[in-house]
Order: structure tokens, then sequence, then C-alpha cells
């Protein structure tokens, strides 16, 4: 922009109209100058100015590691080059461990609360008694749950609708798919096809059903749960944002090149390649109509 400023610039710099233009411009879009203040970006002869700026948002502001001169770049220009870094590394959130409630080993569960337990006469006892009993109460439970409940190992694909019946259906159609790989017999073909589709219409079955339980609470909780299954279905894994369709090329003369990577940039891909604007009607041979 070639903008000269004393804010940028060298002591007496004088400000250009541009560069005031150009700091209203900043201010009403909440940016901030993270240029090196005095510190050249252009030399000719034993000419030197600061003109080349760099803007970041605010809200980028806190991720900003660092914006200097690149002196160690090769560069046959008369503007130097301008490192830019930021931290945009984001903290992976931890998940939430959680214990596999069905693999609880009951009987190992209940021996090793009765081994620690003891329980005493708290009839005379005051609150900080009581309090002390509570806490070793808790502490035993703790301790058996430990010992006998394994952490659960979820993964990425798992559907809580996926019961134990369909569970079981596909163990079973892997059995009968072992069992024909190893003997060959058109009688084990049979059983396996029959089992699997049966474990196909089984599956089916059992996420329809949950899928229309689920609509029904939605539908029960008013318009807030709608609004909240348009959400889920519109954020899950980023769904939404990456669809389902490729990239589409968008045919506008005057960005070409330009794909269309979003649900709503290929939406509009696809109107303005099927349904174009229809051009004026042609008016010329009404011009004597009375």
């Amino acid at each position: 922009m070639n903008a000269h400023h004393p804010i940028w610039g060298a002591i007496g710099t004088r400000a250009d109209k541009e560069a005031e233009q150009l700091l209203e411009i900043t201010d009403k879009l909440d940016l901030e100058l993270i240029t090196e203040k005095r510190r050249a970006t252009w030399s000719r002869n034993n000419q030197s100015s600061v003109i080349d700026l760099t803007f970041i948002s605010s809200s980028l502001a806190c991720r900003l590691v660092g914006c200097r001169r690149a002196d160690d770049i090769e560069h046959s220009s008369d503007h130097f080059p301008i490192r830019t870094v930021l931290g945009i590394e984001t903290p992976v959130l931890a998940q939430q461990k959680r214990r596999n409630w069905n693999a609880t080993d009951e009987k190992k569960l209940t021996q090793k609360i009765e081994e620690d337990l003891q329980v005493r006469d708290l009839s005379q006892a005051g609150p900080p008694q009581i309090e002390a009993q509570c806490q070793k109460l808790k502490d035993v439970v703790q301790s058996a749950i430990e010992a006998s409940t394994p952490w659960a190992n979820p993964s990425a694909w798992s559907n809580p609708d996926f019961d134990e019946e369909c569970k079981a259906a596909v163990k079973e159609v892997r059995r009968l798919r072992r069992r024909h790989t190893r003997t060959k017999n058109p009688y084990d073909w049979i059983c396996y096809s029959g089992a699997r589709n049966a474990k196909t219409r089984l599956v089916k079955k059992t996420l329809s059903r949950a899928h229309r339980r689920r609509v029904q609470q939605v539908i029960e909780d008013g318009p807030q749960g709608m609004w909240r299954l348009a959400k889920w279905a519109k954020n899950r894994t980023g769904a939404y944002e990456r669809g389902h369709t490729p990239s589409l090329e968008i045919q506008d003369p005057q960005t070409p090149g330009k794909l269309a990577e979003t649900v709503d940039q290929k939406a509009e891909a696809f109107r303005v390649a099927f349904c174009p604007q229809p051009p004026p009607a042609d008016l010329s041979d009404t011009d004597l109509f009375q």
C-alpha cells in the first residue's frame, strides 16, 4: 500500500492520508498491527521504509508467536521477507475415562468389599466419626471397583444402539464364514448365507427402531429438542461441513478454477449449473403491438 505513518515508520515519518484511512479500517475490523516498529521492510540504494504491514485479527492475537523480518531467507527483491508464526496447535481434549460396568466381576466385587469393610457401632458416634466411616465406606467400594471392573475402551465407531442381539448375530456370521472358508462345503455356505442375511435384517431393524425412538423423544421434548437434533446432524464429526459430495468446480467465469468445498457452496454450484438465470425475454417483435 506504500502508506507511511509514525506508528510503524521511523521517528519523524510523515503520516499519509492513505495511512489514516487504513487505521480507521483496521479499527473497524478489530485488527492489530504486528509488524516490527521502525524496522525497514523495503530498502533500495540508500533509502529504506516500513511499507510491508502485517495485521492480525484480535481473536488470533493470543496465538501470535512472532512476526519479524526474516533476514536469513535469500531473496532477490528490495522488499524483505516477513516471517509470521502462529501457534495453531489445538489442545487435545482428554477423553474422560469410564468403567465397563457390563464386564464387572460381581464375585470379585463382593469378595473385595467383604474383606475390606469393617462394620462399627455408630449409635454413640458424633458427626466426625460418622463422616470418617462414610469416607472409609467410599474408599472400600472404590477399591473393589478398581479390582473388579476394567476401564472401557470405546471405539470411535461404536454405536450404543448396537445391542447384544446384534453382537451375537455378528459373531455367529463370522463363525460360519470361518467354517465355510475351512471346509468349502456347500451346506456350510448355505448356513453362512442365511445367517448373514438374517444378521443384516436384524441390524437394520434394530437401528431403525432406535432412531425412531430418539426422534419420538425429540418430538416430545418440543421445539428445543428439534433444534438439538438438527445441530447434531450438522456437526457430527464435520459431516455437514464436508458433506458426501466431492469438491466441485464452480462454473463462474469471474473465478475460474475455484472449488466448492462446503455444503452451501456445492448447493450453489449445482444451482448455477442446472438452474441458471434465464436470459431476458426478447420483446422486440411487440413494439408495434397495440
